[in-house]
């Protein structure tokens, strides 16, 4: 099963901003993420609208933080990029003669939303700042 880079992307974009007082451009996070700026932009058009980040257009135009990593939930990162539900069931045809094709995706959907209630559990207990403390003790 593959899953979507983009909620680990936006994260580690924030993360690299905590470590700014300054504007960092698209260029520069894209080399610490090993993608390309248009890519960069587009997660931080979401970032900025869910008001994560600040952008600045322009030659001299970057990104920063709106607010103090403590006060940044990685809930509000998977929120503010749009990645809810993360488990979604099927929406394949059902083969009638089938009972489980019948029933699957009613089942399914009831443990998917379990499991993205405790997803979004533990993503509002954590923080830039827990993750930024993590990755500074393994220096």
């Amino acid at each position: 099963m593959a899953f979507d880079k983009t909620f680990a992307t936006g994260i580690h974009i924030v993360v690299v901003l905590s470590y700014f007082d300054k504007l960092a451009t698209s260029e520069l996070l894209a080399k610490s993420v090993c993608t390309n700026p248009g890519l960069i932009r587009r997660i931080a058009a979401k970032l900025h609208k869910a008001e994560i980040i600040k952008c600045y257009a322009g030659k001299n135009g970057g990104m920063k933080l709106s607010k103090a990593p403590e006060d940044i939930t990685l809930l509000e990162i998977y929120e503010a990029l749009s990645l809810s539900p993360a488990l979604k069931t099927s929406n394949r045809e059902v083969f009638s003669q089938c009972y489980i094709s019948c029933n699957i995706s009613n089942v399914l959907s009831g443990v998917f939303e379990e499991g993205e209630r405790a997803l979004k559990s533990t993503l509002a207990d954590k923080t830039i700042a827990d993750i930024k403390n993590k990755i500074e003790a393994m220096r």
